[in-house]
């Protein structure tokens, strides 16, 4: 008998890490079985994976999220897209040993692939001092606004937000 498959699917992410911060990612998993005869190559139509999402590469995470495929029956490929979770921080993405079978029976290993920095916090911003009732010639004021990219500021005579704001300065990191 020379038909045997007893290779298991294997699994990419594209991208495999992003630690640019972003709110979202678009991650594409692909799964391939790599076995070349036709007669048991390839997935059932349709498939889907189990994945979750963690802060550690070492500790699995609960596998609370599925994404199907479109792939057709005998497929040799299939690709799946994860959604990120609405978080802050550096997380990676796990896809569940056992998930993925092929058409033999074989089934993926356990996989991660991160990290993916995520940002979904706006900035924290203070100003010292805050006030300052001493009448002088000039005043000397500290903002800090995290990792905002871009500030804007305004210069008003009292406590009262400006009904139409137009900034006199901008300033960068």
């Amino acid at each position: 008998i020379s038909n045997i498959d007893k290779v298991a699917p294997t699994i990419s992410a594209e991208p495999n890490t992003d630690t640019t911060p972003a709110q979202t990612k678009k991650i594409t998993i692909t799964v391939a079985d790599t076995n070349t005869d036709s007669n048991i190559a390839g997935f059932n139509a349709g498939i889907t994976i189990r994945y979750g999402w963690s802060t550690s590469n070492t500790v699995a995470p609960t596998y609370d999220q599925t994404a199907s495929s479109t792939n057709g029956l005998g497929q040799t490929t299939a690709t799946f897209e994860v959604t990120t979770p609405k978080e802050t921080g550096s997380y990676y993405l796990w896809v569940q040993a056992g998930s993925i079978l092929d058409r033999a029976g074989n089934s993926n290993e356990v996989a991660h692939f991160g990290p993916y920095t995520l940002d979904n916090e706006g900035p924290s911003i203070s100003i010292s001092p805050d006030g300052d009732s001493t009448y002088k010639k000039e005043h000397s004021v500290t903002v800090n606004a995290g990792d905002a990219t871009e500030r804007k500021y305004v210069w008003t005579q009292g406590t009262e937000q400006p009904q139409e704001v137009q900034f006199t300065g901008t300033f960068n990191n």
